[in-house]
């Protein structure tokens, strides 16, 4: 790490990976939008992206959380629909905002794990045990909430998720003590 002024600052960046993230041949990461068959260079606008790639889990959240207040099943889902919506729209306006690669062809996924792997064996614990954590939370939520249908079964979803996750997690733990 370098000192930069009172603050300490990696000097490689963070792998940004997951679902249409791409390396091109200059080694950047390259978001590739399927409808338009564009790319969007992302290597400096990383961090910016971050919470666009979590636009459908904050839909979800929405709903789930929106139904804890007891409000119709209908209204819950529709405010996840419009949370979703919201993040979409604003996704699709800081896309105009990045270089873009017309006709890109994806080549190099760069996988969830390996982005991961990026970061440090501390962060990547913490990860974890948060993402259990979650997991188990939502599922005593939902028993204590008496949720039951529609609702058990989507907090059974999200937990499955956060589990899965946490398998992700595990896994660039192990690759980041493989690559020491």
């Amino acid at each position: 790490m370098a000192r930069k002024g009172n603050k300490y600052q990696k000097d490689d960046k963070l792998k940004l990976g997951g679902i249409h993230i791409y390396e091109d041949s200059h080694g950047r990461a390259v978001y590739y939008d399927v409808f338009t068959k564009c790319g969007y260079v992302l290597d400096d606008r990383e961090q910016a992206y971050r919470p666009y790639a979590m636009r459908f889990v904050i839909g979800i959240f929405a709903a789930v959380l929106t139904y804890m207040f007891e409000l119709p099943l209908w209204m819950c889902l529709g405010l996840g629909v419009v949370a979703y919506g919201v993040m979409e729209v604003k996704f699709r306006k800081f896309l105009k905002t990045v270089p873009q690669m017309i006709d890109f062809k994806p080549k190099k996924r760069i996988g969830l794990v390996e982005s991961a792997a990026d970061d440090t064996k501390n962060r990547i614990l913490l990860k974890v045990l948060l993402y259990f954590a979650l997991a188990v939370l939502i599922i005593l939520n939902a028993y204590q909430q008496k949720f039951t249908g529609f609702m058990l079964g989507l907090n059974y979803l999200i937990s499955v998720f956060g589990v899965v996750f946490g398998i992700i997690q595990i896994m660039a733990f192990v690759k980041k003590g493989k690559e020491v």
